[in-house]
């Protein structure tokens, strides 16, 4: 199981931002809000994935704070929160969004 605290190996994260898929325009709307205040923290690798659970993008926020937030904005527009999963599953990330 993967711990938010450990960093999956860095050649699984070769995402595109979500700014970059127009299919995404609001989840990368929903990413702005949340990277507005800037936090202290680790960092946290986020994946957007379609809903066969394939990462679509990826993006890095900040602190544990931000996922919460982010997660909340997320839900509004029909995503679900993974946050513990074999490393195969999460894909190079602390933190999957799947579309519901």
């Amino acid at each position: 199981m993967l711990s938010l605290q450990q960093s999956p190996p860095a050649p699984a994260w070769a995402h595109p931002l979500p700014e970059l898929i127009p299919s995404l325009r609001d989840v990368a709307a929903a990413l702005r809000r949340v990277k507005r205040c800037p936090e202290p923290g680790p960092g946290f690798r986020i994946g957007i994935c379609d809903a066969a659970g394939r990462v679509l993008a990826g993006t890095v926020v900040a602190s544990f704070n931000q996922v919460q937030r982010l997660s909340l904005f997320l839900a509004d527009l029909g995503y679900g929160d993974v946050i513990a999963g074999e490393a195969e599953e999460m894909q190079g990330c602390h933190v999957l969004f799947v579309r519901r």
